[in-house]
């Protein structure tokens, strides 16, 4: 489900206050640009009539065909991907039970959740007679209620898959994943995820609220709150470094303290005044904004008024690039 049609494909990322949409013609293994669109959710009214609205809206723009497969994702805090060991077994047994083990790693409780898993290391186990197993899984409440907001705007996803894998495929597709370890932060309206990649590829995810936190440390948060907007002031540039900090802290606990070699921020907040900045000089680590609008080669629609939103644009892409 998680892990992935030639053709044409669409990408559909619905967040808190917009959709976004990308559409890839997928030939001889390269990929054409053919649609790009982004529509905002009213803030007024129904919430649920305005997301569908915004998602017709998009997809109306943004290229998608009555029959185009189109994949969208879930994140957030009902979503835990996980590198995980497990004791070498036969790649049937580990199917079997997968699910039953996974619940030692996975942060749900009781709740209910849908897991895909991906053998890092072939089914013949590493040095130490571990499988690397990378776990995805989402509560099975979150990824309803997304299948049922896209149901309400006539959308039958092809695919659901999740946020911090769609990233690694589009970083991996600009040619980032060249050995270093890398962490994209998805700087988002209402939350933030973090995810680490290594060369075998995504080591951990961590999503944080983001509005309720910033909120709490200082005036400017709250009055952006009231506003129903971002923060966007000293008291949202801390949370994020403090969150970071953590982040980076458990990652290194993890693997010895290997660090991180780079920082990619992408999302409705990467060009935030100040951040890239911040978290180069705060942590000592070279960080930049991600825009893959900037580089793409073959592109048969006009972008240009799209172009400086180009972060907004990261999971859509990477959504469409499932072929």
């Amino acid at each position: 489900m998680f892990f992935g049609s030639g053709g044409i494909v669409t990408g559909l990322d619905v967040g808190a206050t917009s959709v976004k949409v990308a559409t890839l013609m997928h030939h001889a293994g390269a990929a054409k640009l053919v649609g790009l669109a982004m529509a905002e959710i009213a803030a007024s009214g129904n919430r649920d009539e305005a997301t569908a609205q915004a998602i017709k809206a998009a997809l109306e723009k943004g290229g998608a065909g009555k029959n185009t497969p189109i994949v969208s994702a879930v994140g957030g805090h009902g979503v835990s991907v996980k590198h995980v060991r497990f004791p070498e077994m036969p790649r049937q047994t580990l199917a079997e039970s997968i699910h039953w083990e996974a619940r030692k790693h996975v942060p749900f409780g009781g709740s209910d959740f849908v897991l895909d898993f991906q053998l890092l290391d072939g089914a013949n186990g590493d040095d130490n007679g571990e499988l690397q197993v990378l776990l995805a899984a989402v509560e099975t409440k979150l990824l309803d209620s997304h299948i049922e907001a896209l149901g309400t705007a006539g959308v039958e996803p092809d695919t659901v898959d999740v946020t911090p894998l769609v990233l690694m495929n589009e970083i991996d597709e600009e040619g980032l994943l060249d050995g270093e370890a890398i962490a994209v932060i998805d700087l988002g309206i209402s939350a933030i995820t973090m995810s680490v990649y290594r060369r075998k590829g995504l080591f951990f995810a961590r999503s944080i609220p983001l509005v309720a936190r910033a909120s709490e440390d200082d005036a400017d948060g709250k009055k952006d709150q009231a506003r129903g907007s971002t923060p966007s002031g000293e008291g949202w540039q801390r949370t994020v470094l403090r969150e970071v900090r953590r982040s980076l802290a458990f990652y290194n606990n993890e693997t010895g303290k290997q660090g991180i070699d780079r920082i990619y921020l992408t999302g409705a907040r990467a060009l935030a005044h100040g951040m890239a900045e911040k978290l180069r000089d705060e942590l000592g680590i070279a960080t930049e904004v991600l825009n893959p609008l900037e580089n793409m080669g073959d592109i048969g629609v006009d972008i240009e008024e799209l172009k400086s939103e180009g972060p907004r644009f990261a999971v859509a892409l990477g959504l469409a690039r499932r072929s």
